[in-house]
């Protein structure tokens, strides 16, 4: 155990502890924590409703990919919820890779840190491509490796950040513990150009970094909260505050791709 496990090892929540990522049953868990963890649940819920805003308002169904322990049906009624693993709360079953859903069918393609888990991006954006009408999005939350992200991605979170990586993952049987938190920010910020070009059909509508503080104050589902409930408020008031500073520290980035009308 490193000296950094062993500094961190008392804040952990006890039935974290020796989890399979990759056990159905572990997402369960997760789920569980988010719940009873107010101020994790709060920020849950800020992510889901700022995924709405930027979905283009388009009718038709919604569908999220990798929904694992989350609720994005209470704050956005309908959403289809997927996963990759069986999980009694989700509606389906699948791989974003091979949606099994008609052309131009879809108004909106939800995504919350999950395309970091992705072993092949460009399959799950040709997906992407034929799956939504033209002017609905595909919205994705993921870590950003920002100067203060990428710091607490590498020293202080299990899932690793190479922005030196390549486009794709490695193959593996592990569709959760097998990760890159840097890969959305590969694809859309350092081969932006690249992206464009090989998806004439897709844009970016919108980039932006966010949440420096709020995600680890949190504990996330592995450890506990640092500040009470009643901070929370006093905590978006900072993160507002040093908002011109979030290309710096912004520990996540929302991007926003948009089926062009003439794909």
């Amino acid at each position: 155990m490193s000296i950094l496990s062993r500094l961190l090892s008392p804040l952990r929540i006890p039935e974290t502890r020796g989890l399979d990522l990759d056990d159905p049953s572990t997402t369960l868990v997760h789920r569980q924590i988010i719940r009873r963890k107010p101020f994790l649940e709060k920020l849950y819920r800020d992510w889901y409703l700022s995924l709405r805003h930027l979905d283009g308002g388009l009718s038709g169904p919604r569908l999220e990919i990798g929904s694992g322990g989350g609720f994005i049906q209470e704050v956005i009624p309908g959403t289809i919820t997927s996963d990759i693993l069986a999980l009694p709360h989700v509606d389906r079953v699948l791989s974003g890779q091979q949606l099994p859903f008609e052309d131009s069918s879809l108004a909106a393609i939800y995504m919350l840190n999950t395309l970091h888990h992705v072993p092949q991006p460009a399959q799950l954006l040709l997906e992407t491509q034929r799956c939504l009408k033209p002017g609905g999005r595909l919205i994705c939350l993921e870590p950003a490796p920002t100067w203060f992200g990428n710091f607490i991605y590498t020293w202080l979170h299990h899932e690793p950040c190479d922005t030196r990586a390549g486009l794709v993952l490695e193959k593996s049987d592990s569709p959760l513990s097998h990760s890159n938190s840097a890969l959305p920010w590969i694809w859309f910020v350092r081969e932006a150009a690249s992206f464009r070009a090989t998806f004439p059909g897709l844009r970016i509508a919108h980039l932006t970094y966010h949440t420096p503080f709020r995600y680890l104050v949190s504990g996330g589902v592995s450890f506990r909260c640092l500040l009470p409930t009643g901070s929370y408020p006093w905590i978006c008031a900072l993160e507002m505050a040093l908002r011109p500073l979030n290309p710096w520290i912004g520990m996540f980035m929302t991007v926003a791709v948009e089926r062009v009308a003439s794909s």
